[in-house]
């Protein structure tokens, strides 16, 4: 079970079922960022999530555990797009980048940075040639 935002908890069966066998063999469920973030549980970025575990069989169903305040903090994609600027040391032989580092917290979406990529489109170039041709 889940704290939502508002302080109740709820399952996600849809991430975390735990009558899939897979779950019942490993004793682990993966939930992603995303649902968290989501209603119902809506949890803002750099929340701790909370989370305890109940156990059922054809018996009933067990107390719940203590809750997990050590859990994962709600985190997200970087919030913030880079400013990319063309750098001082660009000739016809290299093109140098700069940007600017993002704050931490909410703008890198409260989770390390673990990698820049540089992505670019190849646009069409218009080669002009001259032909130069012997007027004999």
């Amino acid at each position: 079970m889940i704290r939502q935002a508002d302080g109740e908890y709820s399952e996600t069966t849809s991430e975390c079922d735990g009558t899939d066998a897979s779950i019942l063999q490993h004793h682990q469920c993966y939930i992603r960022m995303q649902v968290l973030r989501d209603a119902p549980y809506s949890l803002d970025l750099n929340t701790v999530v909370e989370i305890y575990v109940v156990a059922t069989n054809a018996k009933g169903t067990s107390d719940p555990s203590e809750v997990n305040t050590e859990g994962g903090i709600v985190q997200n994609v970087p919030q913030v797009q880079l400013t990319l600027e063309r750098g001082e040391l660009t000739d016809a032989t290299k093109v140098q980048l700069v940007w600017n580092l993002l704050p931490e917290g909410n703008d890198q979406g409260f989770a390390a940075l673990t990698q820049y990529r540089i992505l670019w489109e190849v646009a069409q170039v218009f080669v002009q040639r001259t032909v130069i041709s012997d007027p004999q």
